[in-house]
């Protein structure tokens, strides 16, 4: 029995090496940026500017707070003469990674936020290595270098405090995957629950990528179908 779980390890291992060494190589890179630029964990300065100041992270703190202290999340008075609170949840606060600050104490809140930022660049990374890996069907070492520039790349660098509108990146693979398999395969599921759980996360951006999607799937159908010879040449 002992022999057979090892031999199933080692072969979920070798069947997904990319994946791990997407990740792995994610985590390294976003930990050196940490450490370099002095960023908490690594430091005393934290990601807050912008936005993610004036916004984003008291939104957030009170979202810790209602959720700890047993509170409803439909209305609040901290502003002005009181607002729907739900309002603000579905367009701040409702991407499930943010669940990760109730592992954190009050005083750690901004450690949780430079957590939540570095783990969807990484997991960008991640679910883009595995839809090249479906799309081109091999899995080399060399789509890793491509996965990585997709999590890291100059959308994230400018947009990062924006931190409701990098769940865009994270699940936009899966989405662009799951059409493909309902041409390809006549499978929904993929789509079905990544762009579900895209809405659920920030509808400003789910939005888009829901137009992205119909332009991708009508291209997409298209080309595959060969109703236009001319593309392909």
């Amino acid at each position: 029995m002992g022999e057979t779980m090892i031999n199933k390890i080692k072969s979920l291992i070798k069947n997904n090496l990319i994946i791990i060494l997407t990740i792995i190589t994610g985590l390294i890179i976003i930990s050196l940026i940490y450490y370099l630029q002095e960023v908490a964990p690594f430091g005393n300065y934290s990601l807050l500017q912008i936005d993610f100041f004036h916004q984003y992270a008291p939104m957030l703190g009170e979202y810790y707070d209602r959720i700890k202290n047993d509170l409803n999340l439909i209305y609040t008075f901290n502003s002005g003469l009181g607002l729907p609170l739900f309002r603000n949840f579905l367009n701040y606060l409702s991407s499930p990674f943010n669940l990760i600050i109730l592992l954190f104490n009050k005083s750690n809140l901004l450690m949780s936020f430079s957590i939540i930022i570095g783990l969807k660049a990484v997991i960008a990374s991640t679910t883009m290595v595995y839809f090249l890996s479906k799309n081109f069907a091999f899995k080399s070492f060399a789509l890793i270098p491509l996965a990585i520039l997709y999590g890291f790349c100059a959308y994230f660098g400018a947009y990062y405090w924006n931190i409701m509108w990098l769940d865009g990146m994270v699940f936009l693979p899966l989405i662009v995957l799951g059409i493909e398999n309902i041409i390809n395969k006549n499978k929904f599921l993929l789509y079905i629950i990544s762009l579900a759980l895209m809405i659920i996360s920030n509808y400003f951006i789910a939005y888009m990528i829901c137009i992205f999607s119909v332009l991708y799937f009508i291209i997409y159908l298209i080309i595959k179908t060969e109703k236009l010879h001319w593309l392909q040449y």
